[in-house]
């Protein structure tokens, strides 16, 4: 065995010391009283009053799937402001500017959110399949063309599909001039 092909592992017994200035920042946040209140700005706390009501207006015509994140925008807006306030200053109050920034950060994350979970990032390729054969199918589509459009598919796999869809009545399947129809 070779010391330098397979290394004795040991343990770090002694830690670099932390720099001063990191520890004067945990004895201040360690010296903090939990009843410590956050100041806001007039401005600021006008625009989070707004954002506020913009949110409950927005929580009121979100459907299930998406309002539990909506519920909580507000919640995110508030501790990004705080986080933010307190990176600038050691007696930190919310500005206009922290709200700003909680705010559109917290837009662009929720928007992204939606995004994902409306376009379904977790849907299977059976489901994404049975999705394509139903937007094939909307203004009708001969039995020929589909199985066309959905090549990429095996034969018995398509089958399946179609078989399942007409069964739970999400597909119509007609014959027009001796052609077999599919109709979602």
């Amino acid at each position: 065995m070779n010391e330098f092909t397979n290394p004795v592992k040991k343990r770090v017994k002694t830690f670099s010391p932390l720099p001063e200035h990191i520890l004067e920042w945990a004895k201040y946040w360690a010296a903090l009283s939990c009843e410590m209140n956050l100041k806001t700005t007039d401005e600021a706390g006008e625009l989070l009053d707004q954002i506020f009501n913009e949110f409950m207006s927005e929580l009121d015509s979100t459907d299930e799937i998406f309002s539990p994140v909506v519920a909580r925008k507000y919640q995110q807006v508030a501790k990004l402001c705080m986080i933010s306030s307190t990176s600038r200053s050691r007696a930190p109050t919310i500005e206009k500017e922290d709200v700003e920034f909680a705010y559109k950060l917290v837009e662009y994350l929720t928007s992204n959110i939606k995004k994902l979970v409306y376009t379904g990032l977790y849907r299977n390729k059976q489901e994404e399949s049975v999705q394509r054969i139903l937007g094939y199918a909307k203004e009708g589509i001969s039995r020929k063309e589909l199985f066309g459009k959905t090549k990429d598919l095996r034969a018995v796999e398509r089958n399946l599909i179609l078989q399942d869809l007409v069964e739970n009545g999400m597909l119509t399947m007609g014959v027009v001039d001796g052609e077999t129809i599919y109709r979602s």
